[in-house]
């Protein structure tokens, strides 16, 4: 535990030093998609969605979050499907794990479904070594015009359908 706050505690400084002065919090936000690439990650999703929950829920903005299994072979989709009578949580399911690459995909073209054009969608990996508390500093950052902000492997997306058929195509 020590040295799960050590390591957060330093990615937050590095993280604070790489950011021009922005407000806290940017009300101009219409929504909020996390999204979720999972696989057998039974042991670390619950954790990380309440984290997420819990720092989002401190921000003016509306927020959801879609979990891709990606054919997990653990107990990944009950503990979702349990979350979701208490949190805003879609999953969608592969029936046979794909690959990253493709779960990633799966997140980004229905992780923008439903969702308006200034809307903001955030990759994280599932097995909570990202501290959700960096979302509230990198949205405003999307809303200063950066299209994406990569800090950590944790990726921020202004929710443009072009910007994202032209990933998912390549």
């Amino acid at each position: 535990m020590i040295d799960e706050e050590a390591r957060e505690s330093r990615l937050r400084e590095e993280f604070v030093e790489t950011l021009s002065i922005v407000p806290k919090f940017d009300t101009k936000v219409t929504r909020v998609r996390v999204v979720l690439p999972a696989y057998n990650e039974q042991d670390a999703l619950e954790k990380l969605i309440e984290r997420i929950v819990q720092t989002l829920g401190e921000t003016p903005w509306k927020f959801d979050i879609l979990v891709v299994d990606d054919g997990s072979r653990d107990r990944t989709v009950s503990i979702v499907r349990k979350l979701q009578e208490f949190y805003p949580i879609k999953l969608v399911c592969h029936e046979v794990n794909k690959g990253l690459g493709a779960a990633i995909t799966t997140c980004l073209t229905r992780g923008i479904e439903g969702l308006d054009p200034d809307d903001i969608v955030i990759a994280m990996d599932a097995d909570n070594t990202h501290p959700p508390q960096l979302i509230a500093q990198m949205v405003p950052m999307i809303r200063e015009g950066y299209d994406i902000r990569p800090y950590n492997e944790l990726f921020v997306w202004r929710c443009d359908i072009d910007l994202v058929g032209k990933w998912t195509s390549q």
